[in-house]
């Protein structure tokens, strides 16, 4: 039996709907930029922007908050393995560095397009759609080992956690740290010193 405090999936898989909300704008932008021939250091710079946000907004908040928008909402909350200390942006960083590596390989494969003026998100030539299927399936791959490495887990930590020396747990009990064992004081009565039970 998994302990409550791990029992996270249908949570996590809210928190990331919730989070792809919070980039969708981007998606309405890339049509509008390619109608309005901008400069073509402009539309790099819009794609990096485009490729990195989510990798910004995801290492910051888990770095600083522990938690996205989405897991704020969902009330989980990452924390260190220990369970007695937040996440650092180090671990943060190693979190999401499988899909960092893999969406820079990917931003590097289509830079090349974008230099053209092209839209790299409308697929139309033979190699785009390879790297596109190529990376897509790796991803896919990548995707389907975590889940399988978290639902087997007890405490539910997928491969980036693993990675990362961080678990997810509910969040919805207490709010400060240490969020694993609580540290509590008690004064021996033979003793004049205070021991940390």
């Amino acid at each position: 039996m998994i302990d409550s405090r791990y029992q996270t999936f249908w949570r996590r898989f809210w928190a990331g709907n919730i989070d792809a909300l919070v980039i969708l704008p981007l998606a309405f932008i890339d049509p509008w930029k390619h109608s309005q021939q901008l400069p073509i250091f402009l539309l790099v710079l819009w794609f990096i922007f485009h490729e990195t946000a989510w990798y910004f907004y995801s290492v910051l908040m888990h770095g600083r908050y522990g938690q996205t928008l989405g897991k704020m909402v969902c009330k989980v909350k990452v924390v260190d393995k220990s369970e007695a200390k937040p996440i650092t942006y180090r671990q943060a960083f190693f979190r999401d560095s499988p899909w960092i590596v893999v969406g820079l390989i990917y931003s590097i494969t289509m830079l090349p397009v974008v230099l053209q003026g092209k839209d790299p998100y409308q697929i139309k030539e033979a190699k785009q759609v390879l790297a596109f299927l190529l990376w897509s399936s790796i991803g896919t791959l990548w995707f389907i080992a975590e889940l399988v490495t978290m639902l087997t887990s007890k405490k539910r930590r997928a491969i980036h956690d693993l990675i990362a020396g961080s678990v997810v747990i509910n969040d919805r009990s207490n709010k400060s740290f240490p969020l694993g064992k609580q540290q509590k004081t008690a004064v021996s009565p033979r003793k004049k010193s205070i021991d940390i039970v």
